[in-house]
């Protein structure tokens, strides 16, 4: 309420979302929030309570898929990829939905490797925002560890310079090594 108060010029109203996978897992003492919970300001969703997981819409599908039973997962997962790739027509939006479904996947299947993953949904990690933010990261890392390289050998190239300026002649192999 603070942050609303500070922000009061911004927000003229407010609305809030609680999104709960079902009934059960509710807070059972909501009596300090029962002027919030009773008002049209607050709103409790039950995941389990929306109805069939294939007539949801597709974003409110990829929060459904946390609370189906694992057996299951692996082919709802599936079925939403098929879904994202007839249904949305941007690649951006595709690689979103696949982010979020492989990122959901990692989760509930913290055994699994990425190539598991992968084969689950019938995709490469190639196609999603992890794999390139990764692969851009391994080439920055490169070549700093490049220029490192590259500073560290001209700096003995100039020590080898130096001591064979001082002592006019060549430097002793052992101090090259």
């Amino acid at each position: 309420m603070l942050y609303f108060y500070r922000q009061r010029k911004r927000f003229s109203d407010w609305q809030a979302v609680v999104i709960y996978p079902s009934r059960t897992v509710e807070q059972e003492e909501t009596r300090p929030y029962r002027a919030f919970l009773g008002s049209d300001q607050v709103h409790r969703i039950y995941l389990d309570e929306l109805g069939e997981f294939s007539q949801l819409p597709l974003e409110v599908s990829l929060l459904a898929l946390t609370t189906i039973k694992e057996g299951e997962t692996p082919g709802a997962a599936k079925y939403l990829v098929n879904r994202a790739q007839q249904e949305l027509e941007e690649d951006k939006a595709k690689r979103v939905i696949m982010e979020v479904l492989t990122t959901i996947l990692s989760y509930r299947f913290t055994q699994l490797s990425r190539v598991e993953i992968e084969a689950m949904l019938g995709i490469t990690f190639e196609q999603t925002r992890l794999y390139h933010d990764l692969t851009k990261e391994a080439e920055a890392r490169g070549r700093q560890e490049g220029k490192q390289e590259g500073r560290q050998e001209g700096e003995v190239s100039l020590i080898l310079r130096l001591l064979a300026k001082k002592f006019v002649g060549e430097v002793p192999n052992q101090l090259k090594d």
